[in-house]
This record gives structure tokens, sequence and C-alpha cells, in this order.
């Protein structure tokens, strides 16, 4: 909720210092008091994180760099001071006063004028402290205690103790790198004798969506005195809808009150409608003194799981998959989400979170799974998905850890965990984006994934049915009883895959793909493919002599990625592939192949499967190699645009079995995919890499869901590598995927030919908002990616990573923004000013070419 203006002084842009201390030395040193300590002070910054102050300062070197992470683990091994100074007004003595932390990571002790007004271990719910109202300076010092040893990815989950992010302390994707901090604001607040300590409100839509009743319970800080009452007002578009003042019995420490809004204005996640958001400004007065004030937003829709069901066929065997809002039933199209950097209490992070979110809202999706791993996040993350139609699976901050995945049970430990819990749903709930509860990933037992007869899961279970009963709670991604996609699995048990996870890796040219078609589960809640990110982004944090090789035998590739480290599956593949840019192309190729198969394979079988989430969307520091579809840079990889086709709302796709055909003729299904209505042809084209046509088909379709339209069979007699194009047309769009075959054996490198593809010439032109591609041949333009290399620009193209014929033209859309927030800690942290025009590279391993562009602002 959100203070009114007039008894509110934020914090945070204060003049803030840090300090640090080995062991108790703060204590002797009288830290918390003294504004001259012996130690050095740096300047800091709230909301912030130490490790970037302390970047600032020259103290540590900037750790995404090379392997320079290592030199800066002894951070976290400090007690750290915050200190700084602030004046209450006089005119607030009359008045209660207090201070309010959005966030502290994690363990501290708070200070005023030396003396200690309490302490917090909760990174992700507000703390409050009420001071003395006495006017004048105070000297503030907020004691950060070293960060708590605790498991890392592989561990013992049952040994966990703390509830900071798992990611930190060493993951696949990101560094051992303990944040500390205060993350979130810092405000001075006055009120009267009267507080608002939450406001819940919770809208009941009616069944045929033309009414909604909205309770809203207002919960006060203490008990109301006489001659309390409150003031509700309610408005949509900036324009009032309706006014309530109640009063409040003497005593009462809580009021609900119930307004009913007709034809209302609904939520809907991305695809389905637009998002409209009321909001409820709340005042509470006593004795015709307004004594505190606050607003907040929230969206009218209704949403539940059900049982996923195809016909008559219903899973009741199983938990309910199926989300349906509004009444109507929706495929989720989602990804899965981890913090944004690993040093995730940044200053400047909010033009981070904004284009991630629309990068996943451009890609069609409507749903984000916020790993158990990682963060409860920020708030403006959940505003930023109320905004755009992105709904939030979120997860309790609890994870796997290989050696055991029991989440801890001892009484201690569960009763920190509820009171955070408590705090946690009470500050989350009112936004619309947030649609279901999770125990944590990849929480099991030696009897599987567990259920919410697991008494950590229980408790957790508990706090949602209390204070959160509207939304689905799920024990824990994945939920069983089966934890892994297999073949084997999915032929021996395929009732039992009901959520599932995985795999990860490249398996082979062909079992890579047939593992997805073996697939019976109802939801797919994790599963990925790993790429290698552009040369534009590897240059900016591993140094050139330190590039080569891209695997085992270097250290910098082992310590930026070394769980997806590719060199021998992509050997295997195309023969030996020795220049650096052609491998990381073919990288990026590989993974967005099979992502967006792994994609396809799920939603063709919708209904019955009810969603699909790829991890993952986003990485926290830069990786040479990753499963991330968005690279550090927020750059999006191949695969981003894989999956973007596939989430498309009329998508086509091929089923097939495999990339590697043996010299045998190739059987697959064309199949389309629609989430409405929809009527149109697929075309389908076959070419050898010179763009001779070895064939043409064409399937109509009509009606929704997915379906197969026709069967296809091609003969890789005439070419070492037949290119399959699907040309989808309907009244409103038309959509092109591309497929690649080797004739070769599963072992003998069956894409070679794809490698050595003849080249492609490429002429570039800019015209006005669009780059138009003409390929003059001889070869077909394979998968060419634009990029702009430039930090203090913001763009986005509309397409990318096209196969274009000899003689075809292709084109996109290209936006540029004005960047003002530092992309990572060794980018300018407000660049200059843009250039007047920008260079555009475009580049794969059979073409590439460039032009320049003028800037928006030139």
């Amino acid at each position: 909720m959100s203070q009114s203006n007039h008894d509110l002084i934020s914090l945070s842009s204060n003049p803030w210092k840090i300090t640090g201390y080995i062991g108790d030395e703060w204590h002797y040193r009288n830290a918390f008091v003294s504004q001259q300590p012996l130690n050095t002070q740096h300047p800091a910054s709230v909301p912030g994180s130490i490790h970037w102050d302390l970047i600032r300062a020259g103290e540590i070197t900037d750790p995404y760099l090379d392997r320079q992470s290592r030199a800066c683990e002894w951070v976290s091994q400090r007690q750290w001071v915050y200190s700084t100074d602030f004046e209450i007004p006089e005119d607030w003595s009359p008045r209660r006063t207090f201070l309010v932390f959005g966030g502290i990571d994690y363990l501290a002790d708070v200070f005023l004028d030396g003396r200690l007004v309490g302490a917090t271990d909760s990174l992700f719910t507000p703390t409050r402290f009420e001071l003395p109202s006495d006017p004048g300076r105070h000297e503030l010092a907020v004691v950060l205690h070293e960060a708590p040893a605790e498991q890392a990815q592989i561990g013992h989950t049952s040994l966990v103790r703390s509830r900071k992010p798992r990611m930190s302390y060493g993951w696949d994707f990101a560094p051992r790198l303990l944040d500390l901090g205060l993350w979130a604001d810092v405000e001075l607040v006055s009120r009267g004798a009267l507080g608002i300590a939450d406001v819940w409100l919770r809208p009941q839509l009616r069944e045929d969506n033309q009414a909604a009743t909205v309770a809203i319970e207002i919960t006060f800080d203490g008990p109301a005195p006489r001659e309390t009452s409150v003031r509700l007002r309610i408005e949509h578009d900036d324009a009032e809808v309706l006014t309530v003042e109640s009063p409040v019995a003497k005593g009462a420490e809580t009021l609900t009150e119930q307004i009913e809004i007709n034809e209302p204005a609904l939520w809907w996640p991305n695809g389905m409608g637009p998002q409209h958001l009321y909001s409820c400004h709340v005042s509470v007065t006593v004795a015709n003194e307004e004594t505190d004030a606050t607003s907040d937003t929230f969206g009218v829709r209704r949403l539940s799981l059900i049982h996923n069901a195809d016909g008559e066929n219903v899973r009741n065997d199983a938990l309910p998959y199926t989300l349906e809002i509004n009444g109507q039933g929706v495929y989720l199209k989602g990804w899965n989400w981890v913090p944004v950097d690993a040093m995730y209490g940044r200053p400047d992070l909010s033009e981070r979170y904004a284009e991630l979110i629309g990068l996943a809202r451009d890609a069609h999706v409507n749903l984000l799974r916020v790993w158990g791993g990682g963060l409860i996040e920020r708030r403006e993350f959940y505003r930023l998905c109320d905004r755009n139609g992105l709904l939030v699976w979120q997860e309790f901050i609890q994870s796997s850890s290989g050696l055991d995945n029991d989440p801890p049970t001892d009484p201690t430990h569960l009763a920190d965990l509820v009171v955070e819990a408590r705090g946690i749903v009470r500050s989350r709930r009112n936004h619309p984006s947030l649609a279901i509860w999770c125990g944590g990933n990849e929480l099991s037992t030696a009897d599987g994934p567990v259920t919410v007869d697991h008494p950590n899961i229980a408790a957790l279970h508990d706090v949602v049915r209390e204070l959160d009963p509207d939304r689905p709670y799920v024990p824990s991604s994945p939920s069983g009883p089966v934890f892994y996609l297999t073949e084997e699995c999915a032929t021996a048990q395929p009732m039992d895959q009901h959520d599932v996870h995985g795999p990860w890796d490249y398996s082979g040219p062909n079992q890579s793909y047939t593992v997805y078609n073996s697939s019976t589960a109802l939801f797919h809640s994790e599963f990925g493919a790993p790429g290698a990110v552009a040369r534009s982004s590897l240059d900016k944090f591993m140094s050139p002599d330190a590039q080569w090789p891209p695997d085992a035998t270097n250290p910098n590739w082992l310590h930026h990625g070394a769980w997806w480290l590719q060199r021998d599956w992509l050997d295997g593949l195309f023969g030996p592939v020795d220049d650096l840019d052609d491998y990381l192309q073919l990288s990026q190729w590989l993974q967005a192949d099979l992502l967006g198969y792994a994609v396809d394979s799920n939603r063709r079988r919708w209904p019955m499967c009810s969603g699909s989430l790829p991890w993952q969307l986003n990485e926290p520091w830069p990786n040479a190699a990753c499963t991330s579809a968005v690279d550090y840079y927020l750059r999006p990889k191949l695969a981003y645009w894989a999956v973007q086709q596939s989430y498309a709302p009329v998508s086509a796709s091929l089923r097939h079995d495999g990339l590697a055909l043996g010299g045998r003729p190739m059987t697959a299904a064309v199949h389309v995919s629609s989430g409405h209505p929809a009527d149109g042809t697929v075309e389908v084209d076959t070419y050898t890499l010179n763009g001779s046509q070895l064939g043409h088909e064409s399937f109509t379709f009509s009606g929704s869901g997915s379906r197969a339209v026709g069967p296809l069979t091609v003969d890789p007699a005439a070419a070492d590598v037949v290119l399959v194009r699907l040309t989808l047309t309907t009244d409103t769009a038309s959509v092109r995927r591309h497929y690649v075959f080797g004739n070769g054996d599963a072992d003998s490198a069956p894409l070679r030919g794809l490698y050595q593809a003849p080249r492609a010439e490429l002429r570039a032109s800019w015209e006005g908002d669009r780059i138009v591609l003409r390929n003059e041949g001889p070869g077909v333009a394979l998968f060419p990616a634009v990029d702009i290399d430039d930090e203090s620009v913001r763009w986005q193209v509309s397409d990318n990573g096209p196969v274009i014929l000899p003689g075809e033209t292709w084109d996109c859309g290209l936006t540029l923004g004005r960047r003002q927030q530092a992309v990572g800690p060794h980018s300018p942290r407000r660049p200059g000013p843009p250039p007047a025009e920008v260079a555009v590279g475009i580049r794969s391993w059979n073409c590439a070419t460039q032009l320049k562009i003028p800037t928006p602002w030139a």
C-alpha cells in the first residue's frame, strides 16, 4: 500500500554511508553511534546493494568480468553498517512517528541515536519501528550482519534455515555472490493515533461477468478509539465509481465493507483482453482528524484451476492444472523467471524489469513462474505484470539441492517460515496478476514430489488458505507423481505424468525431439535447452584471449556456464566447429530449434496438456552459455524468437522424429494450434540449401484448439540437407516456420551440410521504421540475427532469425529508445548523449551484412 504524501519523508535519497567490519568490531568501535569510524566509509545507494556500492568506490573489481567474482566473495563475510541522519519536523511532535524499511537483506539491527530499536531477518516483508516523535536531527545506523552459511545448488534442502535467495550461494546460471543491502525504500512516516496496517481488496465476479462484489477488509494497527470512521473511494480510469463512509465501532481492529460494481471492466491475461485496473483510496479519521491514508489498485477477474479434460476424458486422478479466468479456459503460454540481477538490490533496475516484462508480453506469454530459488519479487514486478496481463505463479523461497530435496520441518524454522509467509501473502494478494501460490521449486522426498500432507508444505498452505483463499496453491513444481520427463517413464507410466520437469540437455539429433513426442504430461512447468550468447555480449564480460576454446579446458567458460558447455554436441551434429562466431551462432540455432519444438509439442496436446513454462526467460549475470532465452544484456537469443512463433495466437508446427534422417524418407505431421476460432491455410514447401524446391503441399484448417491438418513425407535422397518451410496464412496474419533435416546418420554429423551451406549475399536497407533484407544468393540465408551493440540504446525488432531464399526479401520492424540506466556494473551508470545513428549488424554462419540508421532523436 502507498502512504499519502503529506505524512511521509523518503530517506532513500539521503546521503548514506557504508562501513565494513570483521566480527564484532562494529560493536567495539561503537559504529552504531560514531560518525567518524576508524574504518573507511563509502557512499551508499538506497535502495541498494553493498557489492554495487563497493564497485563504485573501487573497493572490489567488477564481479561479472572473467572470473573476478571469486575475488569478491569476502564481501558477505563482513558486517556492514549503513549510516545517515535525518530530521523529524517540528509539526510531527503531536503524532506518532515510524521508521519503515521496505526490505532489509538480510540479518540486521537498527539503532537510533545509539539506541537499539529492533532487529529483523526478513528480506521480503516491510519492517516497521516506532520512534519517539522528537523534532530535530537524529542519527540512524543499520548493522547488516554477515550472510548466513547456506546450501548452494548441490547440497541438502533439509539443512536450509534461512530465507535468502538460494541462487546467491552458487547456481548453474549464477555465481556465488551473496548480495546484502537495504534493497527497498526507507521511509519516515508520521500519522495520528490510529493507523492502517493492511487493506485487502477481494473482488468476487459473478458467473455471468455482469457484476462484482468487492469485499474490502481494513486492518488497523490497534483498537479504534471513539469517533473513528473510514472513507473509501473507488476509481476507474481516473473517474470516481463510488465513495463510501463508514463508522468504526470503538475497540474494533478491523472493518469490512462490501461494494457492488455493475458491469465491471474486467482484467484479462495477455492476448485475451484488456487489463482494466481499479484504484481504492482509504482514509481513517478519528475525532474529525485524518490519522492515516493509503491507496492500492485491484482488478476484477475470476480465476480457478480445474481438472484437465479432453472431451469426456477428465483427469480426476490428478491435481487440476487447467486455468480458467472469467469463465474461459486458457492455455498457459509461460516462461520461468529468475532474479533480473545477481545484485538484485541494485538501485537502477526499473528499466531492466520493464524491458524483460515487455519481451515476455511481446512473445505472447500469459504467465511467469517466479522460481523458488530466487526472490519474492519487488513490488514493481507485480505492478508491471498487472499492467501487461502476465499472470504470476509465485513460489515461496524454497528449492531443491540435489543431495536431498526435502524441505525442513523443525518447529522453529516452520514458525519463522509462517511469520514471513503471512507478510508476503498480505503484501501481494491485491495484485490481479498473482494467480498461483506454490510451496517451492523441485521439493521432494524419497516417495516423489511433496504433497500438501508434508508439514512444511501444509504450513504454507494454511497461510494461503487463511489469507488468500481465492487463489490456488500448488505444493511444488513439479507436483508429480513422476518428477522428470523421460521416454522410458512416459512409456511405462503414462498416467503418472501430471506436472513434470525436464529435460534441459541435448541428447542427440533424434532423441532430443522424440522425448517430447512421448510426453503425456498434463502440465510442463520447467524444461529447457542451452544456448550461447551473441558475440557482442560475450565481448562485454570475457577477455578476448579467454574466449576460445568454448569447452571444459577453458576456465572462463567453466566459470560462466559450466553446466551448459556444448562443444561435443555441436561437433557431433555439425562436424568440427573451429570459429568462435560460427560456434555461437550454431549454438543459438540448436537451442532455438529444440526449445521451439518442445513448446510446440506441449501445445499440440491442448487441452489435455494445459501449459508450458520453458526454463528460463532471463539470467541474472552474463553466462557464455545458459538455458536463458534473453541474455544478461537484454539481447534475445534465437530461442526467444522460436518460442514467440510457437506462442503466436495461431501457430503451425511440424511433428517429426528428429533431425537425422539416415537416408530414409521422413514422415511428419503438420499441426495448427489456435487460441480462438480461425480459418486459413498452411503451405508446406521443401528446399535444398541453394534454394531449389523439392516439393509443395497445401492444407486448410478451421476452428480453434490444436489438431493435425495433414501428413508430410520428404525424400532426402536429392540433398544432404532438407529445408522445410511452413507458411500459415489467415485473414489477419501470415507466419513462417522453418525446419532443417540432415540425410546422415545420427552419429555422423548429420547437419554437416548445414554448417557448410553455400554463402548467401545480403543487401540491407532502411525504410523509415523497417529493416529490409534481400538475399542475392547463391545460397539460402540461414537464420541471420539482427543486432545493435550500443548500450545507450534500447532496441527491439518485430522478428529475427529468418530464412531467406535466393531472390527473396524479408523485413522487420525496428524501434529505438534511449536507455537511462546501466545495463551492468561495467556499463556507464548514466550513458552519455545517445548517438545520432546506430550501426545494425545482421549475421549468421553463412551470411553477414550491416547498415547504419538514424536515431529518432537525431
